[in-house]
C-alpha cells in the first residue's frame, strides 16, 4: 500500500515556476522520505508484513489468493478486487473493506493526480508504421466528443444499457448478471473500445454491485482535493525524442537497480537510515541528475504547450 502520502516525500516534481525537481535535492524531503523508510523498518522489525516480502507480487501471489490464505489483511488495489473475492468462496467471517488513502494526519487530502484531472481512461499512441495516421487520431479524438460519451461508456442502447424516463444510462443484465463475467469485468469486455475514452464515473459505479464496492469510490473520493493538481512529475503523459529516451534508458536503469536494491536493505536493516543514508541520497543523485533533469524539463514544456494548445 501507499504511505508516502503520509511523510513529506517528493520525487520528480513541479515548482511553482513550472520547473522539474527533484525531492532529493530539497533537505525537507530528504527527510521526509527518511522518516518514510524508517517507519516501514518499525513495521517489518514488528511482523506488521512478511518477511518475504521483496519476493511477493501479483503474478507469483495474486492478492485475493494472499487474503484469502490469511497471509495479509491489507493490498493495493481498487473496487474490482472486492468483486473478484465475493465471486470466490470466502470463509465465513471473512469481509472486505476499502482503506482511504493514508495521510499524516486526519483531515489532510491528497490532490488529486493527473489521470483525474486528463479525466480518461489511459494513454494510446499512433506508430510510425501507420499508413493513415491522420484517420488513427481522428478516430481516437471522438472518443472524447459528447456524442461518444454513451457507446464508449455505456456501449450499445438496448443491449449493454437503457436509458430511464430522465435520460439517465442504466445498464442491463447482459452486463450486470452476465454468466460468463462478473459485472464488474463485463464492461472492460463488452463496451471498451481499447483505447482512452471520456470517462463516466457514473458507469464506473453502475458496475459495482455490492455495497462494499461503492463504499470503495466514496471513501477514496473523500479524501482527494479535487480542487488541487499533484505536482508530481506527469511521467505518464509526456513523451520523449528518440535521443532524450536514450538518456533516460541509460540513466534510469542503474538508478532503479540502485534505489530497488538499496530500499528494501534499508526496511530489514541490512543498511542503517543513520549511517548509509545520506550516502545514499548522494549516491542516486549521480545518476545523470543534470541531464534528467534537462530532458524532462523540455518533455514538460512540450506537454504543457500541447495541452494548452
Amino acid at each position: 500500500i501507499e504511505i508516502g502520502n503520509a511523510f513529506n516525500t517528493k520525487g520528480w516534481f513541479i515548482d511553482e515556476n513550472g520547473q522539474v525537481q527533484n525531492g532529493m535535492t530539497f533537505p525537507e524531503y530528504v527527510e521526509g522520505q527518511r522518516q518514510y523508510m524508517a517507519t516501514v523498518a518499525d513495521w517489518y522489525q514488528k511482523g506488521f508484513f512478511s518477511s518475504d516480502f521483496i519476493s511477493y507480487n501479483d503474478t507469483s501471489m495474486p492478492q485475493a489468493t494472499m487474503l484469502l490464505n490469511g497471509m495479509t489483511g491489507v493490498v493495493r488495489s481498487d473496487g474490482m478486487l472486492i468483486n473478484e473475492l465475493e465471486a470466490m468462496n470466502m470463509p465465513e467471517g471473512f469481509e472486505i473493506e476499502a482503506l482511504a488513502p493514508i495521510t499524516a494526519h486526519p483531515d489532510d487530502l491528497i490532490p488529486h493526480g493527473w489521470s483525474s484531472h486528463m479525466y480518461h481512461t489511459g494513454i494510446a499512441s499512433v506508430s510510425t508504421g501507420c499508413q493513415t495516421p491522420e484517420i488513427a487520431v481522428a478516430y481516437m479524438n471522438a472518443a472524447f466528443t459528447e456524442d461518444a460519451l454513451l457507446p464508449c461508456n455505456w456501449g450499445t442502447e438496448g443491449l449493454t444499457y437503457e436509458l430511464d424516463e430522465n435520460g439517465k444510462p442504466h445498464f442491463t443484465d447482459y452486463i450486470l448478471n452476465n454468466p460468463d463475467l462478473a459485472a464488474s469485468f463485463a464492461p472492460l469486455a463488452f463496451i471498451n473500445p481499447g483505447f482512452p475514452v471520456l470517462k463516466s464515473y457514473d458507469m464506473v459505479l453502475a458496475s459495482y454491485t455490492s455495497p462494499a464496492q461503492v463504499n470503495s469510490y466514496d471513501i477514496f473520493e473523500s479524501k482527494i482535493d479535487w480542487d488541487t493538481l499533484t505536482d508530481a512529475y506527469p511521467s505518464d503523459y509526456v513523451s520523449y525524442t528518440t535521443e532524450e529516451s536514450e538518456i533516460i534508458r541509460r540513466w534510469s536503469t542503474d538508478l532503479n537497480t540502485y534505489t530497488e536494491e538499496c530500499t528494501p536493505k534499508f526496511i530489514t536493516g541490512i543498511m542503517n537510515l543513520e549511517g548509509d543514508y545520506d550516502a545514499y541520497v548522494e549516491r542516486t543523485l549521480s545518476f545523470g541528475y543534470e541531464e534528467l533533469k534537462e530532458v524532462y524539463q523540455a518533455a514538460y514544456d512540450r506537454f504543457i504547450s500541447a495541452v494548452q494548445d
